[in-house]
């Protein structure tokens, strides 16, 4: 009984903690308008990073238990989650040239100019 509440704790502690803590930066970053597209493709992954860090904390003898996976699966969040955190804090401090160097949240939509928008829709019959 005793693990099992050690495990609920972990799993609040990261899915609901974590996710409050990001909020307060959320907050602030839509005061200064910034681009939060990154948090919520961080913030899914929470939960099972959550079960994940309870199992490796309580359950170390398990045999059975994927560690190598669940290890890789909980930095990967924690770096997700350092960030997204820099996204907000640090918005404009790792650009080149006017492009980012690295972005969490990359939409991967086409972006064009207006002669393109043109063309494009000239030469597919819309007007």
């Amino acid at each position: 009984m005793q693990t099992e509440k050690k495990q609920l704790l972990i799993y609040v502690i990261v899915a609901y903690g974590i996710t409050y803590v990001q909020g307060l930066l959320m907050w602030y970053g839509y005061g200064k308008d910034l681009d939060l597209s990154a948090f919520p493709k961080a913030q899914m992954l929470y939960p099972a990073a959550g079960v994940m860090m309870a199992y490796l904390i309580t359950k170390k003898e398990d045999k059975n238990l994927p560690k190598t996976f669940y290890i890789f699966f909980v930095a990967l969040t924690a770096v997700l989650v350092v960030c997204t955190a820099a996204s907000v804090l640090a918005p404009k401090k790792y650009r080149f040239d006017g492009h980012d160097v690295f972005s969490v949240g990359a939409d991967f939509g086409v972006h064009y100019d207006r002669r393109q928008c043109y063309f494009l829709a000239s030469s597919s019959g819309i007007r």
